[in-house]
């Protein structure tokens, strides 16, 4: 039988044949195929104190509308009370005469303020924090005892603007907010479009040990949905002991790297990878104080000495044979989590990869 057409009646009763569907209505069904969105569910981890949080704010900076005006009060507060906490700490290792101009009465403030919890006290707006802010900051012993110390850049940004941070109603700027470091205590999210056709959903986990249930949580619900995960492995992270072991060889990025191969050869086996290697402004100094990078990882003869180029072809090596079979589907970037345009830069880059990668699979494009 030719024509395919169903069978219908005229209005005077003669049965006549109805034509297929038309071309017009075949290219509207095409067209409502390709106006689906893709909702691409991207997981970032990362070990405890890798920047991985600093990558997931400097995203919302570039992708969304940053931070509001309550949140960088708020944020300005967190800062105070930081610094009355450095301060506080810094105090136990300096004799009480030796104080340049200060009273008992200001080491008793400072304790005060380091211990409170409540952010809307009112001490934390009160013109009495910067006053002793400038006086404690400028007195030597306090430089002396910076000076010495082996400070994370997150302190030393907090003590070089203590002044500035302690005045009345400060609000952070995004430079602070993205030096400021904190703990991510609960899961966090950020969406936004990619273009017409995806949006793209990033998960912000903890990274400490007791935090990463929530990693598990989210495969069980999510896995299937999941086409690319990110690690952030911080570059002088080789340098840092896991749990305090006080073992080179058991570090943080043998940690990341470890995590990186259980999470796609076992949790998620049908997801690509991007690691980003952050820190990258720390990398230099962290090979100056130590580029036994073969003692470190394990990873076979390392030549390179402090060479920044070398070693870190001899940690993507490193990474790659961590992976395992997998190793092909694993994409290594160089980024500063506090540079806002690089993280931006390198994240549309795996976007796009993704986006053509799945869409293209899916017949969409």
């Amino acid at each position: 039988m030719g024509g395919g057409g169903s069978k219908e009646k005229s209005s005077s009763g003669e049965e006549k044949i109805k034509s297929p569907a038309t071309p017009k209505v075949n290219k509207s069904r095409k067209q409502k195929k390709a106006n689906v969105k893709q909702q691409f569910q991207v997981p970032l981890f990362g070990c405890a104190g890798a920047g991985k949080s600093t990558v997931f704010k400097a995203l919302r900076i570039a992708k969304l509308s940053g931070f509001d005006e309550h949140e960088r009060i708020v944020y300005g507060k967190k800062m105070k009370r930081a610094i009355m906490q450095m301060l506080s700490s810094m105090l136990e290792k300096i004799p009480a005469e030796s104080l340049d101009g200060c009273t008992e009465q200001d080491v008793a403030q400072i304790t005060r303020l380091a211990s409170i919890e409540d952010l809307d006290a009112e001490e934390f707006d009160s013109g009495d924090i910067l006053g002793i802010a400038k006086r404690f900051v400028s007195g030597k012993m306090i430089k002396d005892i910076l000076s010495s110390s082996e400070l994370t850049t997150s302190s030393l940004h907090l003590m070089d603007n203590a002044e500035n941070m302690c005045t009345p109603s400060y609000k952070a700027t995004d430079a602070d907010i993205l030096r400021f470091r904190e703990p991510t205590r609960t899961k966090d999210f950020l969406v936004y479009d990619i273009n017409d056709t995806a949006t793209m959903i990033i998960h912000d986990f903890g990274g400490h040990r007791h935090l990463r249930d929530t990693w598990q949580k989210f495969a069980d619900e999510n896995k299937e949905n999941v086409k690319l995960i990110i690690m952030v492995v911080a570059l002088d992270s080789y340098l840092e002991d896991v749990g305090g072991m006080n073992d080179a060889t058991q570090n943080k990025m043998k940690e990341a790297f470890f995590l990186l191969n259980m999470l796609i050869n076992n949790i998620y086996k049908g997801a690509d990878a991007a690691v980003f290697l952050n820190k990258v402004d720390l990398f230099q100094g962290a090979l100056d104080k130590n580029c036994d990078l073969e003692a470190c990882l394990g990873g076979g003869e390392y030549t390179g000495g402090a060479n920044v180029t070398a070693a870190r072809e001899y940690i993507v090596n490193y990474g790659k044979h961590q992976c395992g079979e997998k190793y092909d589907c694993v994409q290594f970037h160089n980024i500063c989590g506090i540079d806002v345009e690089i993280v931006e830069k390198i994240v549309h880059g795996v976007e796009q990869s993704l986006v053509k990668s799945v869409l293209s699979s899916m017949g969409f494009i």
